[in-house]
């Protein structure tokens, strides 16, 4: 049976070295005039933790609404939420996403509606006749 070798290594480097510092003498834990302004404008966002920026609800609602369009119920629901998602969105001073969804979902809620009202009119005309 063959057992492994043990290594011995004799090592001169030492972890004694003190880490070098700016020459103004601060430690990493001092406070500097950058790391004050810093802190000041991370504690104004109310960003997620890491960072990102989550989309808006109501503009996905919105922009799922207008695709379906269900007789025009899906497009006033559309104009509804892309209007509420995008004053949400400016609200949310950059911690929300979506305004480009809001924008298409208000976009295709007027055509839905003016697709609804066309058919609404050759439907009251009786236009195939």
């Amino acid at each position: 049976m063959v057992e492994p070798q043990q290594t011995s290594s004799t090592s001169t480097h030492t972890d004694a070295a003190a880490p070098s510092f700016p020459d103004d003498n601060t430690s990493p834990d001092s406070t500097t005039p950058n790391d004050t302004v810093g802190s000041s404008l991370s504690s104004q966002r109310t960003d997620a933790s890491d960072g990102t920026s989550d989309t808006n609800q109501s503009a996905i609602i919105a922009f799922a609404a207008s695709i379906i369009w269900f007789f025009g119920l899906g497009s006033l629901a559309a104009l509804f939420y892309g209007t509420k998602a995008r004053s949400e969105i400016a609200a949310s001073r950059g911690t929300q996403t979506g305004e480009g969804l809001a924008t298409a979902g208000i976009f295709l809620g007027w055509i839905g509606v003016g697709i609804t009202v066309l058919l609404l009119i050759a439907w009251a005309t009786g236009y195939p006749n």
